[in-house]
Protein backbone atom coordinates (compact mmCIF):
# COMPACT_ATOMS: atom_id res chain seq x y z
CA UNK A 1 0.00 0.00 0.00
CA UNK A 2 1.17 3.21 -0.89
CA UNK A 3 1.58 6.19 1.20
CA UNK A 4 -1.34 8.10 0.13
CA UNK A 5 -3.54 4.98 0.10
CA UNK A 6 -2.16 4.36 3.52
CA UNK A 7 -2.96 7.87 4.96
CA UNK A 8 -7.04 7.10 3.08
CA UNK A 9 -6.95 3.87 5.27
CA UNK A 10 -6.21 6.04 8.27
CA UNK A 11 -8.33 8.75 7.63
CA UNK A 12 -11.31 5.96 7.27
CA UNK A 13 -10.47 3.98 10.23
CA UNK A 14 -10.92 7.48 12.27
CA UNK A 15 -14.55 7.97 10.91
CA UNK A 16 -14.08 11.51 9.23
CA UNK A 17 -16.07 12.75 6.89
CA UNK A 18 -13.93 13.19 4.57
CA UNK A 19 -10.75 11.78 3.51
CA UNK A 20 -7.65 12.60 1.45
CA UNK A 21 -7.57 11.82 -1.86
CA UNK A 22 -4.90 10.01 -4.27
CA UNK A 23 -4.25 13.62 -5.67
CA UNK A 24 -4.09 15.20 -2.58
CA UNK A 25 -7.41 17.03 -2.31
CA UNK A 26 -10.42 16.86 -0.13
CA UNK A 27 -13.48 14.18 -1.44
CA UNK A 28 -16.35 12.94 0.17
CA UNK A 29 -16.02 9.14 1.51
CA UNK A 30 -19.28 7.82 0.10
CA UNK A 31 -18.27 4.37 1.99
CA UNK A 32 -19.21 5.75 5.28
CA UNK A 33 -22.48 5.34 6.37
CA UNK A 34 -25.19 7.31 7.98
CA UNK A 35 -25.01 5.68 11.11
CA UNK A 36 -21.35 5.95 11.25
CA UNK A 37 -21.45 10.11 10.63
CA UNK A 38 -24.61 10.09 13.32
CA UNK A 39 -22.59 8.18 15.85
CA UNK A 40 -19.40 10.44 15.31
CA UNK A 41 -18.09 12.35 18.79
CA UNK A 42 -20.98 10.52 20.60
CA UNK A 43 -19.51 8.82 23.86
CA UNK A 44 -20.59 5.73 25.02
CA UNK A 45 -19.79 3.74 27.95
CA UNK A 46 -20.31 0.14 28.35
CA UNK A 47 -20.67 -1.13 31.24
CA UNK A 48 -20.51 -5.11 32.05
CA UNK A 49 -17.93 -7.53 34.19
CA UNK A 50 -17.98 -9.48 31.56
CA UNK A 51 -15.03 -9.00 29.04
CA UNK A 52 -16.47 -10.93 26.62
CA UNK A 53 -20.14 -8.79 26.13
CA UNK A 54 -17.13 -5.81 26.20
CA UNK A 55 -15.15 -7.08 23.64
CA UNK A 56 -18.09 -8.08 21.40
CA UNK A 57 -19.86 -4.47 21.88
CA UNK A 58 -16.77 -1.85 21.62
CA UNK A 59 -15.61 -2.76 18.44
CA UNK A 60 -19.01 -3.05 16.91
CA UNK A 61 -19.69 0.36 18.39
CA UNK A 62 -16.08 1.99 17.35
CA UNK A 63 -16.66 1.13 13.76
CA UNK A 64 -20.13 2.31 13.86
CA UNK A 65 -18.60 6.16 14.69
CA UNK A 66 -18.94 5.99 18.07
CA UNK A 67 -16.35 7.15 21.01
CA UNK A 68 -16.84 4.12 23.14
CA UNK A 69 -15.52 3.62 27.08
CA UNK A 70 -15.42 0.14 29.01
CA UNK A 71 -15.55 -0.44 32.31
CA UNK A 72 -15.93 -3.73 34.49
CA UNK A 73 -16.34 -1.81 37.38
CA UNK A 74 -19.97 0.19 38.64
CA UNK A 75 -18.15 3.45 39.02
CA UNK A 76 -19.39 4.72 36.51
CA UNK A 77 -19.05 8.15 38.77
CA UNK A 78 -15.72 8.44 37.82
CA UNK A 79 -15.89 7.95 34.63
CA UNK A 80 -19.06 10.90 34.28
CA UNK A 81 -16.39 13.08 36.24
CA UNK A 82 -13.56 12.81 33.93
CA UNK A 83 -15.57 12.73 30.56
CA UNK A 84 -19.19 13.92 29.42
CA UNK A 85 -21.16 11.10 28.41
CA UNK A 86 -23.97 11.09 25.91
CA UNK A 87 -25.06 7.56 26.80
CA UNK A 88 -24.60 4.68 29.07
CA UNK A 89 -24.96 0.93 28.68
CA UNK A 90 -25.23 -0.99 32.05
CA UNK A 91 -25.51 -4.27 32.76
CA UNK A 92 -27.38 -5.30 36.00
CA UNK A 93 -25.55 -7.99 37.54
CA UNK A 94 -22.13 -6.81 38.11
CA UNK A 95 -20.15 -8.43 40.75
CA UNK A 96 -19.39 -5.42 42.82
CA UNK A 97 -23.05 -3.18 42.46
CA UNK A 98 -26.63 -3.91 41.15
CA UNK A 99 -27.00 -2.39 38.11
CA UNK A 100 -30.56 -1.01 39.09
CA UNK A 101 -28.94 1.01 41.98
CA UNK A 102 -26.61 2.43 39.70
CA UNK A 103 -28.94 3.53 37.08
CA UNK A 104 -31.32 4.90 39.85
CA UNK A 105 -28.45 6.98 41.38
CA UNK A 106 -27.59 7.98 37.90
CA UNK A 107 -31.18 8.89 36.93
CA UNK A 108 -31.06 10.80 40.81
CA UNK A 109 -28.04 12.84 40.33
CA UNK A 110 -28.58 16.45 38.88
CA UNK A 111 -25.46 16.23 37.21
CA UNK A 112 -26.03 12.45 35.55
CA UNK A 113 -30.02 12.31 35.05
CA UNK A 114 -29.90 13.81 31.64
CA UNK A 115 -27.64 10.81 30.22
CA UNK A 116 -30.04 8.39 29.22
CA UNK A 117 -28.91 4.34 30.46
CA UNK A 118 -29.53 1.64 28.61
CA UNK A 119 -29.39 -1.42 31.15
CA UNK A 120 -29.07 -4.90 30.34
CA UNK A 121 -29.57 -8.65 31.99
CA UNK A 122 -30.49 -12.07 30.76
CA UNK A 123 -32.08 -12.44 34.11
CA UNK A 124 -35.32 -10.25 34.20
CA UNK A 125 -38.10 -9.16 32.35
CA UNK A 126 -38.06 -5.50 30.71
CA UNK A 127 -41.13 -4.33 32.70
CA UNK A 128 -39.33 -5.45 36.07
CA UNK A 129 -36.06 -3.94 35.20
CA UNK A 130 -37.26 -0.92 33.94
CA UNK A 131 -39.44 -0.17 37.05
CA UNK A 132 -36.86 -0.47 39.24
CA UNK A 133 -34.11 1.30 37.89
CA UNK A 134 -35.50 4.45 36.53
CA UNK A 135 -33.43 3.35 32.93
CA UNK A 136 -34.48 4.73 29.73
CA UNK A 137 -34.43 1.70 27.98
CA UNK A 138 -33.54 -2.19 28.54
CA UNK A 139 -32.52 -4.84 25.94
CA UNK A 140 -32.37 -8.88 26.76
CA UNK A 141 -29.32 -10.67 26.77
CA UNK A 142 -27.94 -12.07 24.46
CA UNK A 143 -29.03 -9.34 22.40
CA UNK A 144 -27.99 -8.88 18.59
CA UNK A 145 -25.77 -5.92 18.16
CA UNK A 146 -27.78 -4.37 15.50
CA UNK A 147 -30.88 -4.39 17.80
CA UNK A 148 -28.63 -2.80 20.10
CA UNK A 149 -27.93 0.12 18.05
CA UNK A 150 -31.55 0.64 16.66
CA UNK A 151 -32.05 0.78 20.58
CA UNK A 152 -29.01 3.43 21.26
CA UNK A 153 -30.25 5.51 18.59
CA UNK A 154 -33.55 6.16 19.93
CA UNK A 155 -32.14 7.99 22.83
CA UNK A 156 -28.97 10.00 21.25
CA UNK A 157 -29.63 13.45 20.17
Amino acid sequence: MNHQACKKQKSRNRKRTSVTSFEGEKAQDASLLESEIAGMNKRILVVDDEMDILDFVQPFLYEEGYDVRTSTSGSIFQHVQRDPLDLILLDILLREKDGRVICQQLKTNELTKHIPVIIFSAHVTREHALSESLADDFIRKPFDLRELLEVMKKHLP
